[in-house]
C-alpha cells in the first residue's frame, strides 16, 4: 500500500500530494481519515485507494476545520473519539462546508451509538474491525447519494 498523505496545516508539505492539497488542488478524489488508531488508519488507507481515492490522514477536528476549507473532498471516514473531540465535532464542520459524507467507526460501537451517529447527520456508523468488504460498500454508497 502506498503510505497515506499525511497533512501537516501551517508546516512545510511533505508529499506531493500534501503540496496539491494546500493549494486547493483538485487532482483527484480526496478522502479524509481521521484516526488515532494505526492499524485502523493503515486499513481504511487501503481500502480508500481500492475505491479510486487518495486518502488524507488527519488526526484532530483542528486539522479536518485547516484541511477541509482547502479541497475538494469526496468523503470523510473518523474514529468515534479524537484527540481534541469526538465524530460530533467532525459532523458540525463537515455540515459547515456543504453535503460531505461521514462515516464514523468505533471499536465499542452498539445500537444506541448507531442511532445516535445517525440521527446526528452521519451517513453510517461502524464498527471497527470492518467486516469484508464493508467500508467499501458504504464508501460507494455515501458517493452515489452525494452525487445525487
Amino acid at each position: 500500500m502506498k503510505e497515506p498523505t499525511l497533512f501537516y496545516p501551517g508546516g512545510q508539505a511533505t508529499h506531493a500530494s500534501n503540496t496539491a492539497l494546500a493549494h486547493g488542488g483538485k487532482e483527484g478524489r480526496k478522502a479524509l481519515m481521521l484516526a488515532v488508531d494505526p492499524g485502523a488508519s493503515e486499513c481504511i488507507g487501503e481500502i480508500l485507494e481500492r475505491c479510486g481515492f487518495e486518502p488524507v490522514l488527519l488526526s484532530t477536528v483542528a486539522e479536518l476545520r485547516f484541511c477541509i476549507r482547502k479541497s475538494v473532498i469526496s468523503v470523510v471516514i473518523c474514529e468515534e473519539v479524537l484527540p481534541d473531540g469526538n465524530y460530533k465535532e467532525v459532523l458540525r464542520v463537515s455540515r459547515s462546508v456543504g453535503h460531505i459524507p461521514v462515516v464514523v467507526f468505533s471499536r465499542l460501537a452498539d445500537w444506541d451509538q448507531y442511532l445516535e451517529a445517525i440521527r446526528l447527520g452521519a451517513f453510517d456508523c461502524l464498527r471497527y474491525p470492518f467486516r469484508t468488504g464493508e467500508l467499501r460498500w458504504i464508501v460507494n454508497r455515501a458517493l452515489q447519494s452525494a452525487e445525487s
